[in-house]
């Protein structure tokens, strides 16, 4: 198991103590091994001065066995220059809307689940558009973890 936490590393106006918590249960057996699946562009430079810029990222689900996946849920990442992001999934030229997040916020990074489960077959693609604002900024941003810089992220949660 592997758990990966970012902290904001601006400096605090004063120290503040870690109050990160986890708690875990184990099950001696699951119905369905359920996964979360990345899909990331961490090569991406936002020019500065720019109302509106599109970031793109997708995942292609070839690899996976006969039956496809089925997604659960997402879990999208952006930072506050972020204004919009769609993500979608692509097969065999059809579009499926699993989130369309018209208006960011920097403080709806959790997890959210679909109320209906999308199937997700073999061959088909994950497609993530990020799109953010960058007129307030003199100099471009980045890829990274600091609030100064962006991502462009979205953890799918998937069961074979």
């Amino acid at each position: 198991m592997v758990i990966q936490i970012h902290y904001n590393t601006d400096p605090p106006k004063t120290p503040l103590a870690d109050r990160t918590t986890l708690r875990l249960g184990l099950s001696p057996t699951v119905t369905r091994p359920a996964t979360l699946t990345v899909v990331s562009n961490s090569t991406f430079t936002l020019p500065p001065g720019q109302p509106e810029v599109l970031v793109e990222s997708s995942y292609s689900l070839a690899g996976l066995p006969m039956g496809g996946t089925t997604l659960y849920g997402v879990f999208p990442h952006m930072h506050t220059r972020g204004t919009k992001m769609n993500i979608y999934a692509e097969y065999n030229g059809n579009n499926t809307c699993i989130a369309d997040v018209f208006r960011w916020d920097f403080h709806w990074q959790r997890g959210y689940f679909l109320e209906t489960p999308i199937n997700a077959p073999r061959g088909g693609t994950l497609h993530v558009d990020c799109t953010y604002d960058t007129t307030g900024e003199t100099q471009p941003v980045t890829f990274g973890e600091g609030t100064a810089n962006e991502m462009c992220v979205v953890l799918f949660y998937t069961a074979q």
